[in-house]
């Protein structure tokens, strides 16, 4: 299998950034674990969907949709351009907390060795009547120019 593509049902979640305590000790915010922990099962899930799906061992592409919801308030004219594609997603959450989300959560699934295998990006930001996250991740042309840390201490 050359791709492997995986839709998040749900309004797409930034990361989150790292709070401190009173202590000065960092830690992860709930909602950004909690979602990070969503892609990754969705993720693992889909690998194991019929054949057995072998993680990528070279270079890979990634695609990653977000698509927000249209807020309830908004007059039918400007549901009905934000449907069509005219009227883009500008606001918050900015699209590279998304990926950083995306990327660790994929990161951590065992699906690609290590992130530094990622060649290819793409991103974009829609509204639908359907929030959800698509990420697809396709094998990219060409051998790895050397092994990651990760990989060479296995």
């Amino acid at each position: 299998m050359d791709e492997l593509t995986v839709t998040i049902l749900g309004q797409p979640v930034p990361k989150g950034r790292p709070r401190l305590t009173r202590t000065g000790r960092a830690y992860t915010p709930l909602k950004t674990r909690s979602w990070e922990s969503v892609i990754q099962s969705a993720v693992v899930e889909a690998r194991f969907q019929g054949d057995y799906f072998l993680p990528f061992a070279g270079p890979v592409s990634v695609r990653v949709t977000a698509y927000f919801e249209i807020p309830v308030s908004w007059p039918a004219w400007k549901r009905k351009a934000a449907l069509g594609g005219s009227l883009r997603h500008t606001g918050t959450p900015d699209l590279d907390n998304i990926l950083k989300l995306v990327m660790d959560a994929v990161n951590g699934s065992g699906t690609w060795a290590d992130d530094s295998y990622v060649v290819g990006l793409s991103a974009t930001k829609n509204y639908s009547a359907t929030p959800r996250t698509e990420i697809t991740i396709t094998r990219a042309a060409g051998t790895p120019s050397q092994t990651t840390s990760r990989e060479s201490s296995k």
